[in-house]
C-alpha cells in the first residue's frame, strides 16, 4: 500500500495532465471500492482472504487513497 502509494505521487509529473481533480477523485473511488468489499466480507464471516489477495487490494488502496486525496486537494484548494 505504502509503496504504490509513493509511487502515484512520485508519478504525479507525468500524469499531471491526463487527469484532472474529477476523474482522480472517481478513480480513487472506483480503487477503494474492492478493499472496501474484501475487508467487509472478511468481517462478516463470509471468507478468508489470502496473500494474493490482500496484496492486490492493498495496491489498489495505495494508489486510490493519494488519487482521491490529490483530486480532492486539487478540486477544493486550488
Amino acid at each position: 500500500m505504502y509503496f504504490f502509494g509513493i509511487l502515484t505521487i512520485i508519478l504525479y509529473p507525468l500524469r499531471s495532465g491526463i487527469l484532472d481533480p474529477t476523474t482522480s477523485v472517481y478513480f480513487g473511488i472506483i480503487l477503494l471500492t474492492p478493499t472496501a468489499v474484501d475487508g467487509g466480507t472478511q468481517f462478516i464471516g463470509l471468507r478468508e482472504s489470502n496473500n494474493k489477495l490482500r496484496v492486490t487490494t492493498g495496491t489498489l488502496l495505495g494508489v486510490g487513497i493519494i488519487l482521491l486525496s490529490e483530486g480532492i486537494f486539487f478540486y477544493f484548494v486550488i
